[in-house]
């Protein structure tokens, strides 16, 4: 595999996590302000 399609998908693989992270932190402080 060259080099530019292994960048470019450890950077989609960035952007997910961050959707990930961004999201679970919205559903915590969901959960948390609806207990």
């Amino acid at each position: 595999m060259c080099a530019r399609v292994m960048k470019a998908m450890e950077n989609s693989l960035a952007q997910l996590d961050y959707r990930v992270y961004r999201l679970a932190r919205l559903l915590s402080e969901y959960l948390n302000l609806g207990s």
